[in-house]
């Protein structure tokens, strides 16, 4: 792979995009309601089992996060059943079970998992324009923002997949946003 911005079309579902040095890859989801997108993702995880170590989740708010490490830590019917029911909650319309199937999944091929979500609490007024175009999205330019953090925070050894709605992978957006936030974490890193 290329160690520049990529936007390839990855399957009939999902668009990859390479950002920053091959260690954050973003798989763009078409539609959030298709379960053929988790499908999807399994697949390319099980193609490039040995290129990531964690799978980072839109659909998970990031104070939410304690749901997915209960999982790991205790592989319970239980736990999975909690994460399913935050899913259903926060996403009424998705099909958390296909979620609940790729994180099983995830965890069974030695992955981490990441809530990268913003939380709902955080998240700025939208934009009285209405319909409101992306560019001019406060809540999405907010929330690429706490992505784009969370993400640069993880170790610099991590590579990342990243499963994120497509409208995030313009490369004016969260790739972008993730180029000057990680450029800055390496950069204070580096001065310790």
């Amino acid at each position: 792979m290329k160690k520049t911005l990529l936007n390839i079309l990855f399957s009939t579902s999902l668009i990859s995009t390479n950002v920053f040095a091959n260690q954050i890859m973003l798989l763009g989801e078409l539609d959030h309601r298709n379960p053929q997108h988790r499908i999807d993702t399994k697949n390319f995880i099980n193609q490039n089992s040995n290129n990531y170590n964690i799978l980072a989740l839109e659909a998970f708010e990031s104070n939410k996060q304690y749901l997915l490490d209960n999982y790991h830590l205790f592989p319970t019917k239980q736990n999975l059943t909690k994460i399913n029911d935050y899913l259903s909650t926060r996403w009424k319309y998705y099909d958390p079970k296909s979620y609940t199937n790729l994180i099983e999944f995830t965890y069974s091929n030695n992955m981490l998992v990441v809530g990268i979500d913003e939380p709902k609490y955080l998240q700025k007024n939208e934009t009285k324009l209405l319909p409101v175009p992306p560019e001019f999205s406060k809540t999405r330019i907010s929330r690429e923002k706490h992505m784009a953090k969370i993400l640069c925070d993880l170790s610099l050894e991590d590579n990342i997949l990243v499963l994120i709605g497509n409208i995030h992978t313009n490369k004016k957006f969260l790739p972008l946003q993730i180029k000057k936030t990680c450029s800055k974490t390496i950069n204070t890193k580096t001065l310790k």
